[in-house]
């Protein structure tokens, strides 16, 4: 309001010069991820992810970590496989990255999807964030070990307090 009484109140504004403010426009995407269709715990596998930069700046150095996923919807809280860092992007510039590593032996056998996520902890100021992870293709992964019993040979009858004699083909 107005808190001092004056004698002219229309001279108190005044425009000066247009400020512009740019964005940083930047935008990383992940376009493509893949991976082996059957993996076991433990086993070395090849992932590969690649990251595009839809923006029309230079986007600085982020982090590219690669997830397993009980399902096609990949988020932070899926289980890390791999992390690697992906190389400052020029604006409409993309990058496809490869990394060795191996499927944790913490991880059940079952069926999974491989997914990456660009920039996981948005340290990156982006336009979109949205488009920061990407399901890939699915991974059926077992166990390094499974014992398999293929037989079982033993006596017919048997009586109480008697020893038995029992047999197992491994």
């Amino acid at each position: 309001g107005n808190l001092v009484v004056e004698t002219d109140e229309t001279n108190n504004t005044r425009t000066g010069a247009t400020l512009s403010a740019n964005l940083r426009q930047v935008d990383l995407a992940v376009t493509a991820v893949s991976g082996p269709n059957t993996a076991r715990d433990q086993q070395t596998i090849t992932l590969s992810a690649t990251v595009r930069n839809y923006g029309s700046q230079a986007a600085p150095d982020a982090v590219l970590r690669w997830v397993l996923s009980t399902d096609k919807t990949i988020t932070t809280a899926d289980t890390v496989i791999a992390t690697t860092v992906v190389p400052s992007l020029r604006g409409g510039g993309s990058t496809k990255l490869t990394i060795t590593t191996s499927i944790p032996s913490s991880v059940p056998a079952g069926s999974y999807s491989y997914g990456a996520i660009v920039d996981p902890d948005n340290l990156v100021a982006e336009t979109n964030v949205n488009n920061n992870a990407l399901a890939g293709n699915s991974v059926s992964v077992s166990y390094s070990v499974d014992l398999v019993i293929t037989a079982v040979a033993g006596p017919a009858a048997g009586a109480t307090g008697q020893a038995q004699t029992f047999t197992a083909t491994v």
